[in-house]
């Protein structure tokens, strides 16, 4: 079975049990009981009631506690989004957030936390994707993000002990066949990372970022890129990874 098949197939058969994991929230929750640390939640309520930013930290993350891509995602730097380099007003944050049918038609909760500071002094942090099966590390898709469409980003692949994979795995990527810089916090990462895909006990990615207080974990994802998109080398690579085709 391709990792392509493997996805899809979980996206059929196992939607419900995966349902908890897209409430954000609920995953630092789970996360932190296992010793991991996770973003400082500031607020948390109705988008109707986000609060004026006075009295907030200058860099902060305004964000749906359910969303999978970066259009209800707002890092503020200064009041300034990293992503257009616009100065929202809260009004302005709440109506796009609002616009989301998603978040309207399910009540979903909106969330002011810190904005991590990257050990790599970036205006947005590099996002490290572990790609993990019961414990194993199966790949890392570092993110190297610039703008909010993605088109400039800089993707890496790597294996599970930081050497370069030799060609793209997602068709749509910019993809560098070399390795980044490893953060001085990669071990803990990687320590941090095995613990919750042990306790998992089953197939996900789990994102995390290399801060200034050390690794912090992102979110996790069921079923990445719905399991559209991989090239044939990267959907064989995965699929090779795999402990189990299956979910118990």
């Amino acid at each position: 079975m391709l990792f392509s098949e493997f996805i899809k197939q979980r996206r059929k058969e196992a939607k419900k049990k995966f349902y908890d994991f897209e409430d954000k929230l609920y995953t630092y929750s789970y996360v932190k009981r296992l010793g991991v640390q996770t973003p400082k939640v500031l607020w948390v309520g109705d988008v109707e009631n986000l609060p004026p930013f006075e009295g907030y930290p200058n860099d902060i993350v305004i964000k749906a506690n359910s969303m999978s891509n970066t259009f209800g995602v707002y890092p503020l730097r200064n009041g300034r989004c990293v992503f257009d380099g616009y100065k929202y007003t809260p009004q302005q944050i709440k109506n796009r957030i609002y616009d989301v049918p998603f978040v309207t038609s399910n009540k979903i909760p909106t969330i002011i936390e810190e904005f991590i500071l990257s050990k790599h002094d970036e205006q947005i942090p590099r996002d490290y994707k572990f790609y993990c099966d019961r414990g194993k590390i199966m790949m890392v898709h570092v993110a190297c993000r610039k703008t909010r469409n993605g088109n400039d980003d800089i993707h890496h692949y790597l294996d599970e002990y930081f050497n370069p994979l030799e060609d793209k795995v997602v068709e749509r990527h910019n993809f560098m066949p070399i390795a980044p810089a490893k953060p001085s916090c990669w071990d803990r990462m990687v320590t941090d990372v095995c613990k919750i895909s042990k306790d998992l006990g089953c197939f996900m990615r789990i994102d995390m970022y290399a801060s200034t207080r050390g690794p912090v974990f992102g979110e996790l994802t069921p079923t990445p890129n719905g399991g559209d998109g991989y090239t044939t080398f990267g959907d064989e690579y995965l699929a090779s990874k795999l402990v189990k085709e299956f979910d118990d």
